[in-house]
């Protein structure tokens, strides 16, 4: 509730968010804060490559709609799988000497938006 009041009384402030990765679980599973009214929920699609089928396809992974009470989300879809990222410094996350990875998830869809 927070975020659709802030967004109702800021029209000019766009939120976009990552839907999350409960896609497996079914319908009903975007993640707060994707729910909100005005919140704009990014969902992955399949990258091209990798032995996937394509944008055009859904990632088994990506949270799903509808809402709670019927509306559509996610609101859009990007590429979210097997996406190349910057490795992070070992000393935060351990084990890590890779300078490029590639990551999923709707977190990596989100940016593409």
């Amino acid at each position: 509730r927070s975020f659709d009041q802030y967004l109702h009384e800021n029209p000019d402030f766009l939120f976009i968010t990552s839907a999350g990765n409960q896609g497996e679980s079914g319908s009903k599973t975007i993640t707060s804060p994707g729910q909100g009214k005005n919140v704009f929920a990014v969902g992955s699609s399949q990258s091209e490559g990798a032995g996937l089928s394509g944008m055009d396809t859904l990632s088994n992974f990506s949270s799903r709609g509808p809402t709670d009470d019927g509306r559509t989300k996610p609101d859009i879809v990007a590429p979210g799988e097997s996406l190349q990222s910057a490795g992070a410094n070992p000393s935060v996350v351990g084990e890590c000497d890779e300078t490029l990875l590639y990551k999923s998830g709707t977190s990596m869809a989100a940016p593409v938006v």
